[in-house]
């Protein structure tokens, strides 16, 4: 198996219908789900003129009132992830049209105009002629770099893959913009600045998803390479030493169920910073969610540096961003609506982002078929993600008895009593459902690897995820 250096959904394997064609093409699903809603806004081709106007318009309502739309921007922020931001310092800003990319590096090639396919063609040969080049220059221990080049390696592909499907992930959570803005206390808010601007913003967004959908690929990379002074937004996660603690002052930035102990450990104690940087308040949201989802995300970049950097190269790209703003909104409602099926969605505080956390840890086979389950609805993901649920409330009803009580086992029924029963109210059918296995009779200890490699194949197929979580012990 090989794939070409950029990523591509239409040669996922997590996506139904691209390597069996006997599954619904959810691809072509999504498209026409897209073109339904689209009509259905009556939204036509002159709202590319109509958007300019309207952003102008925000700008000008903005004006004087950026610091209030920044701190509704960062409670809103809080109120819907605050507990899984303990920990992570916000940098969030409201900035003018066209100051975007005073905080973002500028691109090296910028054309006058679109180029003719011959000209494409050279300008592709010239970039590998120099991309050969300095490899050919560098010491024999370095020549091994990353690049957008032919990536042969099985185990690389299916990283390269679900990557791919967690930047959808992360673009598509990006744009639940429009519920958040919907929320009846932020219109309130933003009616006290100004009764016009969530009118403005809506249509903002409305006409930006249908811009998503009917402007060429092609064309719509151009413009992104050659006026970077329109983008929208821009966000990142830094790192940096945690300041002592002021008990002077109460801590505006962490939640009181902050779950990114593992985050922090992963960068020598440093503490998350995110920033998000905005020419409207949608925007803002918009970059601020994204950046929370990348910072979850940061668990799943491969540990080995090389692997690491030809997985990023060739999935975060501006092409990429472009095909993941189409499809990333309908993957990640499929998840969002896949775990919130699940009872306890009402009970856990940000359960989906926990169980996209863990998910995402999972080897790329694993995980790329476990989605693949997931946007298919078949009985299987739906036993992993529900036991994944179950797994996830237990630790953070845990978590609480620690926190109150202390570290150590304060399992006894008066100290349960005293937790936040309402959390886990379903966690002891876990126990009973175990009493209720039967025993696996299959010794995966005396198995060769091909022939645990076979089977791992054939659970994974079957999406037997219960199987794939015995046999992977046994393969490391």
């Amino acid at each position: 198996m090989a794939t070409k250096s950029k990523a591509d959904l239409k040669s996922n394997p997590a996506i139904p219908g691209v390597l069996n064609r006997t599954e619904p093409n959810y691809l072509h699903n999504v498209q026409r789900l897209a073109q339904t809603e689209l009509q259905r806004r009556n939204i036509n081709q002159r709202a590319l003129q109509r958007i300019g106007q309207l952003i102008q318009r925000a700008q000008q309502l903005q004006q004087g009132h950026e610091e209030e739309l920044q701190r509704i921007a960062e409670r809103i922020i809080q109120t819907n992830y605050g507990s899984i931001l303990d920990f992570v310092q916000l940098n969030l800003k409201l900035v003018a049209f066209g100051e975007v990319t005073e905080e973002t590096p500028r691109y090296e090639t910028v054309l006058p105009e679109p180029p003719e396919e011959e000209q494409q063609k050279e300008m592709a040969e010239e970039a590998q002629n120099q991309q050969d080049r300095r490899v050919r220059q560098q010491p024999a221990h370095q020549n091994q770099q990353p690049s957008q080049q032919l990536v042969e390696d099985d185990d690389l592909i299916l990283e390269v893959h679900k990557r791919k499907i967690i930047n959808n992930v992360i673009q598509g959570e990006g744009k639940n913009t429009h519920r958040l803005i919907h929320m009846p206390e932020v219109r309130e808010e933003l009616d006290r600045i100004d009764t016009n601007l969530f009118q403005i913003y809506d249509e903002i967004l409305k006409i930006a998803e249908y811009l998503d959908w009917v402007i060429p690929m092609e064309e719509k990379l151009y413009m992104m390479q050659n006026m970077p002074e329109g983008f929208g937004g821009f966000n990142s996660v830094d790192w940096q030493q945690p300041e002592p603690p002021n008990f002077d002052q109460e801590n505006e930035t962490g939640g009181e169920e902050g779950d990114m102990g593992e985050i922090e450990e992963n960068r020598e104690g440093k503490d998350p910073v995110i920033t998000a940087i905005g020419v409207d308040f949608p925007m803002l949201i918009h970059e601020s969610v994204k950046c929370i989802y990348e910072l979850i995300a940061s668990n799943a970049i491969p540990t080995d540096a090389y692997i690491a950097e030809t997985v990023m190269m060739n999935t975060d790209t501006l092409q990429d961003e472009i095909e993941d703003l189409r499809y990333g909104p309908f993957i990640a409602a499929d998840l969002r609506n896949f775990i919130n099926q699940n009872e306890l969605s009402n009970q856990v505080t940000n359960l989906r982002e926990h169980v996209f956390g863990k998910i995402i840890t999972l080897p790329a086979n694993e995980f790329l078929a476990l989605m693949k389950g997931i946007l298919l609805q078949t009985p299987q993901a739906r036993t992993y993600i529900d036991n994944l649920c179950q797994e996830i409330a237990a630790e953070i009803r845990q978590r609480d008895i620690d926190i109150r009580f202390g570290e150590g086992d304060f399992s006894t029924d008066e100290n349960i009593k005293a937790s936040d029963d309402d959390v886990l109210d379903n966690v002891d059918n876990t126990k009973e459902a175990e009493t209720d296995e039967i025993v696996d009779v299959v010794d995966y200890s005396k198995k060769s690897k091909q022939e645990l490699t076979n089977l791992m194949d054939e659970a994974l197929d079957k999406g037997d995820f219960e199987t794939v979580s015995k046999i992977r012990p046994f393969l490391k």
